[in-house]
C-alpha cells in the first residue's frame, strides 16, 4: 500500500499559508476574493478520499454479540424505541384470566410463580453479595478508570506533541516558502520594470527614427531628382 507521502506527491496538495498571507486580513475585500478564487477552483479539482490510506475496520463492533448487534441494526434501520422494548410480561405474577376451573392453567400460574419468587431470592442474594464486597469491586472497578483515564491522557498529550510538530513544521515550510515567494515577486517586479524601460526605450528611439527616416526620404528624393535632370 502507498504511504502517505506518496499518495500527497501523486495528488495535489490543496493547504493554506497562514504564516506567510498575512496581508489577507490586511486588505479589505482580499479575504472574500480569496475565497471566491477557491471556490472556482474546487469546481474543476477532482475530488479524492484523503482516508484511503488508513486500513479498514476489519472487527465489526460487538461481534460477538448477537442482542448488541440486533440492536445496532434496529438502530440504523430507525425502528422506534416502542418497537424495540423489552418484553416484561414475564415477569408478571398474576392470576389466570381464562381457564379458572383447568388445573393445567393454574399450575402453570403457580410454576411461573415459583420462577418470579427464585428470581427475587437471587437478587436479594446478588444485593448482600454487593453489600458486603462490592466495596472492593468498586475500588479496583475506580482503580482501572484511573489507570484508563492516566493511558487517555498520555495519548492525549502524545497527540498534543503531535499537532505541535506538524504546525512547527508547516510553519518553517511556510517561512521558507514566503521567502523564495518573496524573491520571486521581487524577481518578476525587477523585469518588469525592466521590461517598461526597455519598451520606453524603444519608442524613444522609434520617435527618433521618424525624423531621421523622413530626412533620409527627402535625401533621396533629391538625389532621384538630380539624376533625372542630367
Amino acid at each position: 500500500m502507498a504511504s502517505v507521502a506518496e499518495e500527497f506527491a501523486n495528488n495535489a496538495l490543496i493547504d493554506a499559508l497562514p504564516y506567510v498571507d498575512n496581508e489577507i486580513n490586511d486588505i479589505p475585500g482580499l479575504h472574500k476574493h480569496a475565497i471566491k478564487l477557491i471556490e472556482e477552483e474546487m469546481k474543476v479539482t477532482p475530488r479524492r478520499n484523503y482516508l484511503a490510506h488508513l486500513p479498514a475496520d476489519s472487527a465489526p463492533l460487538f461481534a460477538d454479540s448477537a442482542v448488541m448487534r440486533q440492536a445496532l441494526e434496529s438502530v440504523a434501520a430507525k425502528k422506534t424505541a416502542c418497537e424495540n422494548a423489552l418484553d416484561t410480561s414475564r415477569y408478571d405474577v398474576a392470576l389466570p384470566t381464562q381457564g379458572k376451573m383447568d388445573i393445567d392453567v393454574w399450575r402453570a400460574c403457580l410454576d411461573n410463580a415459583k420462577a418470579q419468587f427464585a428470581s427475587q431470592c437471587d437478587r436479594i442474594l446478588n444485593l448482600e453479595l454487593m453489600a458486603k464486597y462490592g466495596q472492593n469491586a468498586w475500588k479496583l472497578h475506580a482503580e482501572q478508570l484511573d489507570a484508563l483515564r492516566a493511558s487517555y491522557e498520555d495519548e492525549l498529550a502524545r497527540a498534543r506533541a503531535d499537532i505541535q510538530d506538524v504546525n512547527r513544521a508547516r510553519k518553517t515550510e511556510q517561512v521558507e516558502a514566503g521567502k523564495k515567494l518573496a524573491g520571486l515577486e521581487e524577481q518578476w517586479q525587477s523585469l518588469v520594470h525592466k521590461n517598461f524601460q526597455i519598451e520606453e526605450a524603444c519608442a524613444a528611439l522609434e520617435a527618433e527614427l521618424v525624423p531621421l527616416r523622413r530626412d533620409a526620404g527627402d535625401a533621396d528624393a533629391a538625389a532621384g531628382g538630380e539624376k533625372s535632370s542630367e
